[in-house]
């Protein structure tokens, strides 16, 4: 009796090993659609049970929310005039050689000048580096902001036939300062020598001269929707 008692025990024993053994063989439940978590959420939409859809730029870790990367294009969005966040996101395509083309949508009211011509010259050295710098407007660009979209690659500056440009004299702006005559002067020769600078810029990339500019903007705003924008040189074609 003690025997068959000790064999009972020894067969349940096994029994135990053997069902311990086989419950660590059976996987975890898995989706049979994805073959992944059976967290469905992780996979699937609610409450419609769709896949959900992997962004084609999954694989890239941005370091400006405003940066995307699509096939051989990197998209970027200036608003405000920042030469240190465009100068990110060039370094950043110079990282990836698949990007051929860098498109740079403005929405811009304007900003500091020497930012706008500090992006300006970084759009030229992309140019030298073999890039096509594709300028975009959709809805309004002006001052610095322009300044920057007409310095897009010719034939690859694009704008709404209903956006608006604008280009206008230097503006300065200084609260309790006390200057002469003399001071006055020699602002005057500095501002006339940046302004003479950006309108001979905007001249060698529109059909307009030098003089053209220096007339349209004297004591005035020179404003233009997307065809004049167009017919000025300024633009290449319609976001259509």
């Amino acid at each position: 009796m003690k025997r068959l008692f000790l064999m009972a025990i020894a067969l349940a024993l096994l029994a135990g090993v053997s069902y311990a053994e086989e419950k660590e063989k059976v996987p975890d439940p898995f989706c049979p659609k994805t073959q992944m978590s059976m967290n469905c959420t992780d996979c699937h939409t609610v409450p419609d049970f769709k896949l959900k859809e992997t962004p084609p730029d999954n694989k890239y870790v941005y370091p400006l929310g405003d940066i995307r990367i699509v096939g051989d294009r990197a998209y970027f969005i200036i608003d405000t005039i920042s030469s240190e966040r465009v100068q990110t996101f060039f370094r950043y395509v110079l990282w990836h050689p698949e990007v051929k083309t860098v498109v740079l949508e403005i929405f811009s009211p304007g900003g500091a000048m020497f930012h706008g011509y500090k992006i300006v010259g970084m759009m030229q050295e992309m140019k030298t580096k073999g890039y096509i710098v594709e300028t975009r407007c959709y809805g309004f660009g002006v001052s610095a902001g322009f300044l920057i979209f007409a310095s897009g690659t010719k034939g690859h500056r694009f704008i709404s036939r209903i956006a608006e440009g604008m280009w206008h004299e230097l503006i300065t702006f200084e609260m309790f300062k006390v200057s002469g005559p003399s001071d006055k002067e020699d602002e005057a020769i500095v501002l006339r020598h940046l302004q003479d600078g950006a309108n001979a810029w905007l001249a060698s990339v529109s059909i307009l001269t030098k003089e053209d500019l220096d007339a349209k903007i004297r004591k005035q705003e020179f404003w233009m929707n997307g065809a004049q924008a167009v017919s000025f040189g300024f633009a290449d074609g319609f976001l259509e």
